[in-house]
């Protein structure tokens, strides 16, 4: 089982922050250990964490100060982390699971101020995707009990899933190149995993296969979004990539999910289909939300 150790340095790490000076730090001579265990079940009854998360950065609070931040493997995340050093006190964890080359923590030294936010990795600063994040909050309290090597206190930390893919098809039976755009996209959540009030962004899926048969263009794009409710702001354009045209009228999101009975609150893991055909006149538009294969349990 992999192992890591915190050694709190709080003087620097109190120097350095913003929050303000918690006077309990002066003194951090303690041997408390506190073993860690992560689950994800996604729509099972099942710790199915292995197959989604690949690793994590757990955000260690004391009230609004940031204690510590630590980076956490798949492994850690797979057989637990032990954290030894830790004073006795109250606790709030924050963590994000998937933080990768879209993601970006920010203002994380004091709780009221930190936000996950969504960058871009293309030289045109155009936003085509979010990671695949998940999200986890606990308040845990370490005890008068937890005071030795000895002495290991458990918590189990239960992800939840921060965000809703998109697979999306353009059948151009026009043979055009099809650029698709989703608007009013929110990029920014708070570390309670509450979306902020922000400046609204568009993103712009990349394509990840494009074929030609008999004159027909089939594309497919793939898109995460950060979690969103069913009445949203969310609108998609399509348009004639070499002339920057619409192809049809702008397509509001949450009026088609209501008009198939789609639902993207009750559920962990979602993925909605959303297929255009694109004909000489007219644009049909469907859109489904897909199922699951049955999942094998790790335990």
């Amino acid at each position: 089982m992999s192992k890591i150790s915190i050694t709190l340095s709080i003087c620097l790490t109190i120097l350095l922050a913003s929050c303000g000076i918690n006077d309990s730090y002066k003194n951090c001579f303690c041997e408390t250990n506190l073993l860690l265990k992560f689950n994800y079940n996604a729509n099972t009854n099942y710790n199915v964490l292995s197959q989604y998360i690949n690793s994590s950065i757990l955000y260690i609070y004391d009230g609004e100060l940031l204690i510590d931040s630590v980076t956490l493997d798949k492994d850690q995340l797979i057989f637990g982390t032990k954290l030894e050093n830790l004073p006795k006190g109250k606790y709030k964890f924050i963590t994000w699971g998937n933080v990768d080359e879209r993601t970006r923590a920010t203002s994380t030294r004091c709780l009221n101020e930190a936000k996950i936010e969504t960058v871009s990795t293309s030289s045109d600063n155009t936003i085509s995707s979010n990671d695949h994040l998940y999200y986890a909050y606990n308040e845990i309290e370490i005890t008068d009990e937890v005071t030795t090597r000895e002495a290991i206190q458990t918590k189990v930390i239960d992800f939840k899933s921060a965000h809703i893919d998109f697979l999306i098809t353009v059948y151009s039976l026009r043979n055009l190149d099809v650029e698709v755009v989703f608007n009013n996209i929110n990029p920014h959540y708070d570390f309670y995993s509450n979306p902020l009030k922000s400046i609204s962004q568009s993103y712009y899926p990349k394509v990840k296969s494009s074929e030609v048969i008999e004159n027909n263009h089939i594309q497919k794009l793939e898109l995460s979004l950060l979690r969103f409710k069913d009445d949203n702001q969310i609108t998609i354009d399509l348009k004639d990539a070499s002339n920057g045209e619409y192809v049809t009228q702008q397509i509001n999101l949450s009026q088609l999910m209501k008009e198939n009975n789609i639902t993207v609150e009750d559920k962990q893991e979602q993925l909605i289909l959303i297929d255009f055909i694109i004909g000489n006149t007219v644009v049909d538009v469907t859109i489904e939300e897909w199922n699951e294969d049955t999942i094998i349990p790790e335990n």
